[in-house]
């Protein structure tokens, strides 16, 4: 059972406001299409809903403290991912697939300033971060797995208090080890390099990533047609690190048309057919 999402886009906006009429017989209109009433509150409590929690932050975070929130969030998938190996055989009747981490973004191309990068690129640039200075990235990883990251909820609470005892179990509190098996399990790769982000030129609007030039793609980023070329551009322009290529020759035995079969990772925004939602 994978996740989805609704995205939305500004081109369905109609240009004039709705008269009274207009609005009530859109409203008979689709009255005639409800059978049943079914409101999520009761959907969920009957079984059928996903299980979340929403981190919501007491202030906000400066850049020490984003890499640490986003290696939380990574940490959090990654031990999913763990749970999902070892109790595979007891997900098997209930049809469960491999996890899937989806970010979910506003913009892509779009900034504020020419400083400034969009959420999507900065996900883009933590990735590169993580997979490259692992001396860093092991003190977050030892920091979420001690309990102690200093970033509070609006309880004044430790935001990722307890969550990875299944981690903290596995491997001793071990940060390097975890670190280590992230690169192979999340990623692909058993060593620390470079972020690739990879046009796909026969499939329009998507980028596939992996780490390295060799190594098989461990997610993509699906930002519209026409977005791909522009989201190089802009991540060449940067300083982020990142390996910007382009394959000519990528056809369908990949299986990567639409994002029908990312590996473990989808970066998409909201109304991805436009450019610079």
């Amino acid at each position: 059972m994978r996740a989805k999402h609704v995205k939305s886009s500004r081109k369905f906006k109609k240009k004039e406001e709705k008269t009274k009429s207009d609005v009530e017989a859109l409203a008979h209109q689709y009255g005639k299409a409800i059978i049943f009433d079914y409101s999520y509150k009761y959907f969920y409590n009957d079984g059928y809903g996903k299980e979340y929690r929403i981190y919501n932050l007491k202030e906000s975070l400066s850049k020490e403290q984003q890499e640490l929130y986003l290696t939380g969030c990574l940490l959090s998938f990654y031990q999913q991912m763990k749970t999902y190996q070892s109790e595979r055989g007891a997900f098997v009747p209930f049809n469960i697939e491999k996890p899937l981490l989806v970010f979910v973004g506003n913009s892509v191309n779009k900034t504020v300033s020419k400083d400034e990068l969009t959420d999507v690129q900065e996900v883009l640039a933590f990735i590169n971060g993580f997979t490259t200075n692992k001396e860093k990235a092991v003190s977050r990883i030892k920091m979420l797995l001690d309990d102690n990251t200093g970033l509070l909820d609006e309880r004044g609470r430790d935001l990722f208090y307890g969550d990875f005892s299944f981690l903290q179990h596995l491997f001793d509190r071990k940060a390097e080890a975890v670190y280590d098996d992230v690169l192979k399990t999340v990623f692909g790769t058993t060593s620390t390099g470079r972020l690739h982000m990879v046009n796909l030129k026969q499939l329009a609007g998507e980028i596939g990533l992996r780490i390295g030039s060799d190594n098989d793609y461990f997610g993509v980023i699906n930002v519209g047609i026409g977005g791909d070329s522009e989201l190089i551009k802009n991540i060449e322009k940067g300083k982020t690190g990142i390996v910007t290529d382009e394959n000519q020759f990528e056809n369908e035995s990949t299986g990567w048309i639409n994002g029908v079969r990312p590996n473990r990772m989808v970066l998409e925004t909201f109304g991805a057919g436009n450019l610079n939602t």
